[in-house]
């Protein structure tokens, strides 16, 4: 949700979801999602690279979408505690449409249901390829005692709002995502384990409260949590 978070740490992360919504339904609801970056702090910028796929089913015969991108970012220090981290999005997204299984409202019987052969003539393309793009900006801090860190971050996706519409008679401009989060790791002293694990260690009490707000068109989701 926010491309600065590419090469936030050092080394290579990789991430799979997958989401089957709906398993009982006679439908295909799954969403896929693969992500990679790597950070390096000896590139240009000593921020990160990264690559999102993102696949997403919606129903039969609905609209199937597909999104590949590219993520940079560029890590900028401003004191010995202070640290921020600018990343922006570059995609291509594809959406495909199959509508010979659509059913419309001219092909609906109050009595006996689909019967009728609907007057709605599919456009030529049913698949539309376009560029997208988002960028994001976060911050990392500690305290001087280094007990408390923290991340405050914004970001915005859909930057220009490309068209995703099918019909060359009309538009549907994807709306802006804006983001915003913050959370917070505060280390409070937890005594020395004698584990065989590590015996004689000393282990601290960590907890991370931490929020995220999500705002589309008109949609808005919070997230509040804490580990």
């Amino acid at each position: 949700y926010n491309p600065a978070y590419t090469g936030v740490t050092t080394g290579l992360r990789g991430r799979f979801v997958f989401r089957d919504q709906w398993p009982n339904l006679p439908m295909d609801f799954k969403s896929y999602y693969f992500s990679a970056d790597i950070g390096d702090r000896r590139l240009p910028g000593s921020g990160g690279i990264g690559l999102v796929v993102e696949s997403d089913n919606q129903g039969i015969a609905f609209i199937h979408d597909l999104t590949v991108g590219l993520n940079l970012s560029v890590r900028i220090p401003i004191t010995s505690n202070l640290i921020s981290q600018v990343g922006i999005k570059a995609a291509v997204m594809q959406k495909r449409v199959n509508f010979d299984e659509l059913v419309f409202s001219d092909q609906l019987s109050a009595q006996y249901g689909n019967i009728y052969q609907s007057s709605f003539i599919p456009p030529d393309a049913s698949k539309r390829v376009f560029p997208d793009f988002g960028a994001g900006g976060l911050l990392q801090f500690a305290n001087e005692p280094g007990n408390v860190t923290g991340t405050v971050g914004f970001a915005v996706d859909h930057l220009f709002q490309p068209d995703e519409s099918f019909l060359s008679t009309g538009s549907a401009p994807l709306p802006r995502k804006i983001v915003a989060h913050a959370d917070f790791v505060i280390s409070a002293g937890g005594g020395s384990s004698s584990s065989y694990y590590s015996s004689g260690n000393n282990y601290d009490l960590k907890v991370n409260p931490g929020i995220i707000f999500q705002n589309q068109a008109k949609l808005n989701a919070l997230a509040v949590g804490v580990n």
